[in-house]
Parts: C-alpha cells; structure tokens; sequence
C-alpha cells in the first residue's frame, strides 16, 4: 500500500483538486520505512547472526547459521512490512510539516551512522558497560517514532491506537534483546593449532604450508579475553569485509604474483568439498525461502488488484511443472556429459603417458578418432543441456511480460481502470514474483547436481579400506623359537587362496592363487621362478595385502605397523629430485644414503645429472631417466628405508648383467643379507646362493625348498624357466639396440619442472576474438543482434503500457468533468440532460476504440518480445557448442603435433588441467557468463535510457556515482582476473599429485605412508582452495560497496521524487515517472551484475587463454617436405633396407652436451645388429634421431640413400618397428592394441 502511494502521489496530476489525498499526504514516513529501518533490521540481523554464530563453536559456525537467520531476517523484514499500511491513511494533511520531517530523515540517517560506528568500534563493543550503547539506541528510537506518535495520535481510534503502540513496543523490544546479545562478551578464542613436525614433512618439499591465521587481518596490540577472534579481525572489518583491502591494492598494482601472496584460509575451512556439494547449502536455504518470498508478494499483488493477480498466479503455476522436468532433463544430461567427460579425460591420459609410443607407431589419427568419438556423445549431452538453458532462459525473459499481459488484460476487462500507481506498483510485485519462480528450477537442478555429485563421492567413499588387521592374523608367528632352537619365521600362509576380484563371488577361474602353503624364516633370501603370467607378481601382492584373501591365513611378523619394502615391477618414481625419491620421507642420514648409492650403482647416474647433482628432478614419473636408473632408483629407496622384509618384483629385468650381478651382489647379498628378502627373477645364476626357492606355476606353488632339493625334483620346470630366461636374456641383449631408454636430459629448464606459467595483466583482445572466431563471425552478429532486439522490444513494451495507463488517466479526467457537468445540467433542466447523452456516448465509444488499438499493439509486443527471446536463446546455445567443438578439437591435434621434449618437461598433470578444467571453461561456464554479461549490458542501456527519457534529473545522481562505479570495478577486476589465473595454476598440481599416488598405490601401501600422501594432497588442494577462497571474498567485497552506493542511489532519485512532487514541476509526465522510477529501482542491481558477470566472463576467458596458449605455442614438430620414399616400399619389402649414419651429431637442447658425437656406421639389410652400451651412453639417442623425435645437429641418416630428413614423418616411422622399453597398453581389447586399425 506504501509503495502504491507512493508512486500515486508522484505519478497523479495535481491539479486535480478531487484527489487531494492523493498528493497532499506527507512522503517522508514512506521514504524512512523503507529505505532506513530496511537497513537497521537487516545490520542488526547481520551483526546478531555473527556473534550467535560464534559462540556455537561448530565447524560450519561463520556458513550456515548466519546464512539460515539472514534468510530468516529478510523474511521478517518483508512480514513487518504488512503493518506499514495503516500509516497511510493517518498522515497529516498539512504541508508545513513536511520539511520538518525532511530534516528528521536527516537526523534519523546520521543516528544510523552513530549506531554503525557503535557496532563495529572495538573497543566500545567489547567492554563491560553496555548501558551507554543501549541509551544511544532508545534516544534513536525515540527520534525514529516521535513524527510518527505526533501524526496519528490524534487520527487513531482506540484499538487503532493499541495496536501501533503494542506493535512499536514488540519492535523496540526485539531489536533491544537482540542488540544485548551482541554487547555480550563472547568465549575465548580457541588457540590456532599448530602442526607437529614429523617426518611427513619431508615428504611435502616445496609445499605452502596453509596457516589458519589470514596474512591481512591486523593483531591486536593487547590480548583480551573480550576479543571474538583476533584471526578473524574486528566486526568492522569483517562485515564490510575492509581487512581485504591490502590485498585488491596489490591486485591493482599487479602485485599478486603467486599463491604466497593471497589470503590464508581460516582453519574451519580447509576441509575438501566438491564445488557442486558446496553450493548445495544455499540451494537449500534458498528451497525454503523462495515459497515464503512469492507467499508474500502474491498477498500484496491482491492488495493491488484484487483476484485478478490470479491469472497470473495460474500462469505461474503451469510453469513449476514445465520447471521440473527441465531440471529433471538437465540433470539426466549433466550425468551423461560427466561420464562422457571422464571417459574422454582417460583417454587423453593415456596419450600423455604413452605418447612416444603413439608417435613411433604413428597411432596419431587412431586416438584423434578415438577422442573426437568420445567428444561427439559429451557434446550431444552438452547439446541437450544447453538446449534446456535456452528454454530457461526463454521462460525467465518472457514470463514477465506474459503475465503482466494476461493480468492487466483481465483486470481491464473487468471493468477497472489502469493508474500509473497500480500498474508500476504491480510491475515491481511481479518483478518480486518472477525471480523466485524463475530461480526455483534452478535451486532444484542445484539440488538434484548436488545430488548427483554427492553420489559419485558417496561410491568411492563407500569402498572398504584394506583392514589389514584382518587381512593378517593376529597370533604370534613363532611364539617359542628358543625353546625349539629354530630360527624365528616371518611370513606364514596356510591353505590360503587369493583373487584380484571382490570376494563377494568367485568364480573358480578368478581365482589368482590356489592353496598356498608358505614359510619363510627371518633373514633368508628367497627365489621365486616361473614363467611369464605363472603368478609370481600376484605372491608379492597377497602377501602385501593387496589382494583379497578368499580362504585360509596368513601371519607376517609386525606387518601392520612396520610394512614392507618394496619395488614393483614397473617402477614408481615420484615428481621430484633425484635424493627426495630415495629419502622418501625419512630424514637424512649421509653415511647410509652413501652405502645405499654405492649398493644400487647409482653413484655414475648422479654425476651425469650435472652441477645439481641428487637434487636434480627427475620429471614426472622419472621421464629423464632410463629404464634401468628407474629399478635401481627404486631399490635404493627401498633399501633407505631399513624395513624388516623386502619384496623385490624382478628389478633385476632392467639392467644389464654387468649390473644385475652388480645389485645381487652388494646390496641384495650385501647391504641387506639381514633382512628377509623376497625375490622374483629369471636369472637362474642367481639360485645357488639362495637360501630358499619357490617355483610358481599357474597360480600355485609347485615346488619349495633348498636350491640342490628343486634343482633335482623340478629340473623340467627350471628348464623351462630358464629357456624363459634366456630368451628374455637375448631379447634383452636385442632389445637393447631398439629400447627407447630416456636420455639424460641436461638442460636445467626441462628437469626443475618449474612452476607454470601464466599470463599476467587483462584478457588480450585476441583472445576474445579468437572465442568470437571459434563461435563464427555471423553468428555472433546474430546473437548481439538477437540480445538488442529482446530488450528493444520489452522497453518499447513498458513504454507502452506507460502510455496506455496515462492515456486511461486522462479519460478518467474526462469522465470526471463531464460527470460534473452533467450533474450541474441535470439540476436546471431535462433538455439539458438530454443534450448531454451524446457527450456521454462520446466517450464511452472513444474507450472502446483506444482500448482495441492499445490492446492489440500491447500484445504485438508481448509476442514480438517472446519471439526475440528465443531467437537470443537458441542462438547463443548453438553458437557455445560451436565454439566448444572447434577449440578442443584444435586443442587435441596441438598436442598430438607436439614435440617430445614437451611431454618430458611438462607435468601431465597440467596438461590434463587444460582437457578438464579449462574445458569446462570453454563448454559451460563461458558460454552462461557471457549470455548474462550481454543480457545485464543491454537490460544497463535501455534502463538507462528510458530512465533518462522519463526522468531527466537522474542524471544528477548517476554521474557522480557512476564515476565510484568505475574505481571500485577497477580495484575488482584486476584483482580478481590475477586470482583466477593462481587458481588455475594451483589446480594442476593437485591432479599430477591424484594420477602419481593412483599410479603407486600399492608401493605408499606397503611402505605405510598413506597418512603422508594424504596430508601432501590435503595441503595441495588447500593452495587451490585459498585461491578460490579469495576470490569469493573478492566477491563479497565488491557486492557489500555495490549495494552501499545502490542505497544513496535509490534515497537521491526518491529525494528527485520528493521535490518534484513538492514543487509540482511542470513538464514531467506522471506515467514516465512511474516507469522511470520503477526501472531506476533496478539500476543496481543491473550494475552489480554488470560488473560482476564482466569480471566472471574475463576470469572465464582465462581458460580461452590458457586452451589457445596449448593450440598456437606449443613447440610443434618440424613440417615435412614432400614424400620421397614411395617407390621404396615394394622393394623394401623384399629386402629389407639399408641404414647409414653420417657424422651424426645431436643435443637435445643448446645448453646441453653433445648426447651424440659424430657417429657413423651402416647397416645392411637383414643385419642384425647389436648395440652395447652403459646407461645414458647414447644408444637411446641413436633410436630417437633414427625416429626423427630429436632433430640433428649435424650429419645425416638415410634410409636406401634418401635422407630421412626429406620424408614425412608418418612414412618414415610406419616404415620403421620397434619394441619400446616401457610397454604402453591402452585401454581396450587385445585385438584393439595388436592393430588398433
């Protein structure tokens, strides 16, 4: 009713002396109620909330009860709001009192700062006397309440006059209670805890530890049992979120460099949670809020119209239904695009890890298929989804129009007149209406994601640990070993069967290992033997427990607490220097780090590593090692780490045998002949100085016991074994003129796997042109057009309805006079009364006319409206899919044209980052940032235009607060953009740490040190957490000085209001007015948004930038010259080729020795040559010049005399075949990996 008055005394002609009540009744009341006491309750609520908030001491106190009573507080707020009403028809008549009360706003704003300034003073706030803050609040009141006590007292009846007074009371006495309980001393802080050091701490080398104290919040001078926090900085500073200036200064002056540099996170918000599972809290307050909300507006909307507004409430109800299914489908698409997008990122892995194999087989295009197959469905979900947006963003545009077109219609109809008072009154209640029912299928797909999300957590959550408790029995090994003179046992299995498969159904072929009997005595050296697949891998595994134990026992001394040592068959190297990945997270200790050098052979390797020697890193996965430097790196960690029994997976397959007798000798036989010792091998020389031999076969063990007992009962078996071995011997002597052996890389850049880079500054217009290029240039037209066209059209729209309800003003005027006048004929003659008629008839006819005319262009324009709306959905729908499509397909055949040497110095990790997150980026979140960046652009422009056409003097306002606008998006954006981009680059080492403890699990397992690699990813995604971190609070920063400067923008353009309707300025339409105001009461929120969703497409933007970088820098193998070699192939294959190296030089990069110095030799077709050499001599390098992965430096290499420089890659290595050291098996079936074509 306020509000209706409101624009009826501004909107309303006052030369009309009929309605004097209209423009005679005092403003100012309206304007305190709601403009002051809004931001009274809404502080107080605020300020409450904290302080309840800290006293819970629960995990979520700072999230969820204040969000739960701010919600619950602005609910109150709109319920008091009923009550305000009745002081509409009790305002004083007389105008004399009006600038009194003008003055008393003054007073009321300034007692508003006093009582600001009261909450957030430390000192003041905190002290033991709250009587003076108390008094201060009762004087305001007292000033708040007396102009109103003075206008009515006199007006109200008695009841009337209980009820204000009771209603005032309960106000005064609720916002006293809750004021006492912020004036209370709160508890005292909890101590910051602070972690212990131990040795997980070696584990985490270059890690930012996350401190629960924030780098910005300023300590107080002298401790108080009366402070809150000092972590958590004063109330002030923390409500108007000011202890985050520093850091938007540094952002503006480009000081923000790295992660050191952001925010620390308070302690109560480091825990890990999904994005999706975390939103789902404000999903959920706002599910139960939005129906009160809509519940309030629809009983103000029939203060206003009567049942009329249920033509619109129907029209809204048909919709929630529609609503449903569209968050149903979209969430059915959301899960297809999730699975689809797993699977695609599996195999992009793969790539990454197997791409020298892809790139010397030239299985290039198979994986481009493969990928842009998968590609295909993930953009056919994305497709459906994006769709579904389109209908939701068609019904969240037109919905508006629709209903105000259906109401108003049939509230004409009915008989009533449209006023400028009603009609913009309802616009702003349908507005209030529309945003809870357009937000309502949103909140639920929030839901329903989050649903989705917290199930694909909940299964891996769900999987049951390793109990190792149970998996061993808990009985002493040997419990009386002196007594029965025996030598104390170590591993004890009896009748045991084990599966790789879950023990809930075993099929008799699943079965891995079948009645297993062991014993193995503390200290021995045990052999295992068996040919290829017998199951020697899978003993180590039961043993270790990675297994599950189907039946039986098994009793290892002090196997829960201590573990195990050991190396796996193909060996696990951690991302780091040459020294942390022996050390593995025991401190230091240089005489045995020097035994264990000298043991494992590594003493050579280190010095090749250069002037950084152990510290050197060796690339993820220990990529800049050999094969054999990997095994023996392997075994000096095992060895470091002085466990009590070592399971040791055939590490001697790796090496040459110089070395493998080399290894056996000094440190199998050597530096651990104590130890229990549990070996798989196939050299056979080895089995004479065993002290135990177990011979497996198909899952079993066939035979157990000294060497000279196996060697005479199981002579066939060892043969055959043997034969094995032989042959892996002289495939081995073979394959060692043909592995690819990883050079030694030298170059400092490549091996310290220096952080990422990252661009620094705004977004450059390439890259926005490079998005609009990917979208297509006519297509972004069409969209840009489509967006002008909509907001055109619902401007003209509103326009018209202004038009139309000033147009029915002034027949209202009319009617008025001649219903006068016809009563003034009426009392002197009939004759008269009869002249009269046609006057009458007049206007009833001219009604009818206007009315059709308005009526069909006001519905034209409905349509037209909703025509353009869909046409802006549909378009930019298509136009995100498009883009989506061209850049990762660029993306993909980027990094399959890539050089080698990049997969070598780049973690995968980061690369995966570009496939997965920023992906994503370009998919989704880019294409629904930039439809609103363009939506609040244009809904910006023609609010500001027709704001401007109907009331000229906003200007005045909008100037100078327009230039605040520019500094504090400014501040924003700078700071924001550089937080976005530490984001991004925080969030790769995350997944190369996840893929690097998923590729050794079983190795952190056995060493124990699962409690390591947890706390080493918890600290990793707290880094990318305090990136993320601070850019909410970058958010919040900016929302809290926004909707300061929207309320002195809104009091200045109600002021204008005011005035003109005080002075009854001539010139100014009434209905232009109404709807400039109605539209001015927007302007903030538009210019929040505006601003925002800038800043969001820019951070958005980044991950454009970061794709692109991939697609155009990427160091890209040479282009080749024209095919030469295709008269070569017939004969070729009749007899083979002859190859020649002609002073051939290389390096793998300029700062590098030369890896190859002017070699020469030939070999004849159907050679066959054996290449001898130690570890990074060279005999890799040779292979790889041959496969044109490196380039020359000098010299030549031909093929049949045609220099291999002058043929096409792809000919040249599908000429060439080779059986690479690290065996690379993708995904798939085996057909599929023998001829993936």
């Amino acid at each position: 009713m306020e509000l209706s008055n409101f624009l009826s005394l501004i909107c309303n002609d006052s030369s009309d002396s009929s309605s004097k009540i209209w423009f005679d009744q005092d403003l100012s009341p309206c304007f305190r109620k709601y403009i002051l006491e809004f931001v009274l309750y809404t502080i107080t609520l605020i300020l409450v909330s904290y302080n309840i908030g800290q006293r819970l001491k629960c995990s979520y106190r700072l999230w969820t009860l204040p969000l739960a009573l701010i919600r619950l507080g602005s609910s109150l707020v709109l319920i008091t709001t009923f009550s305000f009403y009745f002081y509409d028809y009790f305002f004083a008549n007389n105008t004399k009192y009006q600038w009194i009360d003008a003055i008393n706003v003054l007073l009321i704003l300034i007692t508003h700062l006093f009582i600001c300034y009261f909450n957030f003073n430390r000192n003041l706030y905190h002290n033991k006397r709250p009587m003076n803050y108390i008094i201060w609040m009762i004087i305001f009141f007292f000033i708040q309440n007396y102009d109103i006590y003075r206008i009515i007292i006199k007006h109200l009846t008695l009841i009337e006059s209980v009820y204000v007074s009771v209603r005032q009371s309960c106000l005064v006495l609720i916002t006293f209670g809750l004021l006492c309980i912020c004036c209370h001393t709160c508890d005292q802080p909890m101590p910051p805890e602070h972690p212990e050091t131990n040795e997980s701490q070696y584990l985490l080398p270059d890690t930012v530890i996350i401190q629960s104290r924030c780098l910005f919040l300023p300590s107080s001078q002298q401790e108080s049992s009366h402070v809150i926090n000092e972590d958590l900085a004063t109330l002030a500073e923390l409500f108007t979120f000011a202890w985050f200036n520093p850091l938007m200064k540094r952002g503006y002056n480009s000081l923000i460099i790295d992660l050191n540099d952001l925010c620390s996170l308070p302690f109560a918000l480091l825990p890990l949670h999904s994005d999706r599972i975390v939103n789902f809290f404000q999903s959920f307050h706002a599910f139960w809020s939005l129906p009160v909300q809509i519940a309030i507006v629809l009983y103000l909307l029939y203060q206003q119209i009567g049942l009329t507004f249920l033509i619109g409430l129907v029209f809204a109800i048909i919709l929630i239904p529609i609503n449903k299914c569209i968050a149903s489908k979209i969430a059915k698409f959301s899960q297809d695009m999730m699975l689809y997008k797993d699977e695609r990122i599996k195999v992009v892995s793969e790539i990454i890890y197997g791409m020298r194999t892809i790139k010397m087989n030239t299985y290039e295009n198979y994986f481009t298929d493969r990928i842009n197959d998968i590609r295909q469905k993930e953009l056919r979900a994305l497709r459906g989804r994006k769709y579904l947006d389109a209908f939701c963003v068609y019904f969240w545009a037109t919905t508006p129009v629709l209903i105000s077109v259906l109401t108003f219609t049939t509230y004409t109809l009915l008989g009533n007149q449209l006023t400028p008072a009603k009609v913009f009154t309802s616009l702003a209640l349908f507005a209030l209406l529309i945003s809870p029912l357009n937000a309502f299928p949103w909140v639920i797909n929030g839901l329903v994601e989050a649903n989705v999300s917290l199930k694909r957590v909940q299964r891996f959550m769900d999987i049951e640990p390793i109990d190792f408790d149970a998996y061993y029995e808990n009985v002493p090994i040997d419990p009386f070993p002196i007594l029965d003179h025996r030598s104390s046992l170590d591993i004890r299995i009896k009748q045991a069967n084990f599966s790789w498969n879950s023990t809930d159904y075993i099929e008799p072929d699943e079965i891995s290992l079948k009645n297993i009997d062991l014993t193995i005595v503390r200290g021995s050296l045990v052999l295992i033997f068996g040919r290829v697949g017998s199951g020697k891998t899978a003993l180590l595994n039961g043993i270790l427990g990675e297994l599950n134990k189907i039946n039986g026992s098994i009793n290892v001394h002090n196997a829960v607490e201590n573990g195990f040592a050991f190396v796996s068959q193909e060996s696990w190297i951690q991302q780091m220097s040459f020294r942390d990945n022996i050390l593995f997270g025991k401190p230091y200790n240089e005489q045995l780090y020097k035994r264990v050098i000298d043991a494992c052979a590594l003493e050579n390797d280190i010095k090749s590593l250069g002037a950084a020697g152990d510290f050197k890193l060796v690339g993820e996965n220990g990529v800049t090692l050999s094969g054999g430097q990997k095994a023996r790196l392997a075994l000096a960690r095992a060895v470091y780490q002085d466990k009590d029994i070592y399971l040791l997976d055939d590490p001697l397959s790796a090496v040459d045998v110089h070395v493998a007798r080399h290894l056996f000798t000094n440190c199998i036989s050597g530096l651990l002949k104590y130890k229990t010792r549990l070996l798989c091998t196939h050299h056979v020389q080895f089995m004479d100085q065993a002290d135990y031999i177990i011979l497996v076969d198909n899952g079993r063990i066939v035979r157990a016991g000294k060497p000279n007992e196996v060697l005479t009962s199981a002579e066939g078996l060892l043969l055959s074994s043997n034969h094995s071995s032989q042959t892996g011997v002289a495939m081995t002597t073979h394959k060692s003129m043909i592995d690819i052996e990883e050079q030694v890389i030298q170059t400092e850049t490549a091996l310290e796997n220096e952080a990422e880079q990252r661009c620094t500054g705004t977004v450059k217009f390439t890259i926005w042109k490079r998005y609009l290029i990917a979208v297509g240039i006519f297509l972004s037209f069409s969209i840009v057009l489509s967006v002008f066209l909509m907001q055109a059209s619902r401007n003209v729209f509103d326009w018209w309805l202004s038009y139309w309800t000033s147009h029915q003003l002034s027949l209202l005027n009319i009617k008025h006079i001649t219903d006068q006048t016809s009563k003034k004929f009426l009392n002197h003659s009939l004759v008269s009364n009869i002249d009269a008629r046609p006057m009458f008839g007049f206007a009833t006819q001219t009604a009818d006319k206007d009315f059709k005319r308005f009526f069909i262009i006001y519905v034209s324009l409905a349509i037209a409206n909703s025509l353009f709306t869909l046409m802006r959905a549909f378009t930019f729908a298509y136009g995100g899919i498009a883009a989506a499509r061209k850049l990762h397909k660029s993306l993909l055949n980027s990094l399959l044209k890539c050089s080698i040497s990049f997969f070598d110095a780049t973690p995968s990790g980061r690369i995966l980052n570009r496939f997965s997150s920023d992906t994503w980026s370009v998919d989704d979140s880019l294409p629904f940032i930039m439809n609103i960046l363009l939506a609040n652009m244009f809904s910006l422009l023609g609010t500001l235009v027709l704001s401007c056409y109907g009331l000229p003097k906003f200007l005045i306002v909008l100037v100078p607060l327009a230039i605040f606008y520019y500094f504090i998006q400014n501040y924003y954006r700078w700071t924001s953009r550089e937080i976005k981009r530490i984001s991004s680059v925080a969030l790769s080492p995350v997944y190369a740490h996840f893929g690097e403890t998923i590729s050794g699990l079983s190795t952190i397992r056995a060493f124990r040190h699962v409690t390591q690699f947890v706390e080493h990813n918890f600290l990793l995604v707290s880094n990318s957490i305090r990136a993320q971190f601070a850019s909410l609070i970058a958010g919040l920063w900016l929302s809290f000085r926004l909707q300061l400067i929207g309320i002195v923008m809104v009091a200045g353009v109600s002021l204008i209001g005011v005035i003109e309707h005080v002075y009854t300025i001539e010139g100014s339409n009434p209905a232009l007015v109404g709807l400039s105001l109605s539209y001015i009461l927007s302007v903030t929120g538009l210019l929040n948004g505006l601003i925002s969703s800038f800043t969001e497409t820019e951070k958005e933007m980044i991950g454009v930038e970061r794709v692109t970088a991939y697609i155009d820098d990427l160091p890209k193998e040479e282009e080749d010259n024209e095919e030469q070699l295709i008269n070569l192939n017939e004969e070729r294959q009749q007899k083979g080729a002859t190859i020649e190296y002609r002073h051939v030089t290389m390096k793998y990069s300029v700062d590098q020795k030369l890896a190859l110095d002017n070699i020469t030799f030939q070999i004849q077709s159907n050679e066959k040559i054996g290449i001898v050499g130690r570890t990074g001599s060279g005999k890799s390098s040779l292979l790889a010049v041959l496969f044109r992965l490196v380039n020359l430096s000098d010299g030549q290499i031909l093929i049949d005399n045609v220099d291999t420089t002058t043929m096409r890659r792809h000919t040249l290595r599908q000429t060439l075949a080779i059986i690479p050291q690290d065996p690379f098996l993708f995904s798939g079936t085996i057909r599929e990996n023998l001829d993936p074509y």
